[in-house]
């Protein structure tokens, strides 16, 4: 899946200590896997459901390997939900870092 590090963050002009900018990346990339997985479960059979959901949460590998097998637009999906994802953090750069001074 995407990262996003504290420089790309301070690239779109969020200016935030460094702890700060790693917490937001985590939530960032948090956002992401969220986004994704509830954009891919609208195109999952029950049957695909249930095998996906058999797959121990904590087994992150398995699970992107499932849907790399399974999704044939997993690829054009993470794309799409990132630039989405970006282009909001972009758009409260300004709000942001705002918040810190």
């Amino acid at each position: 899946m995407t990262q996003i590090t504290p420089a790309f963050l301070q690239s779109l002009g969020i200016q935030l200590p460094e702890g700060d900018l790693s917490e937001l990346c985590h939530h960032i990339e948090s956002t992401l896997h969220d986004r994704v997985i509830n954009e891919i479960s609208s195109y999952l059979t029950e049957d695909q459901a249930t095998s996906l959901g058999a797959i121990p949460k904590d087994d992150q590998d398995g699970v992107w390997d499932w849907l790399n097998e399974n999704v044939p637009d997993l690829k054009e999906i993470v794309r799409d939900e990132a630039i989405i994802l970006i282009s909001e953090v972009a758009e409260s750069a300004d709000v942001l870092s705002d918040d810190q001074a």
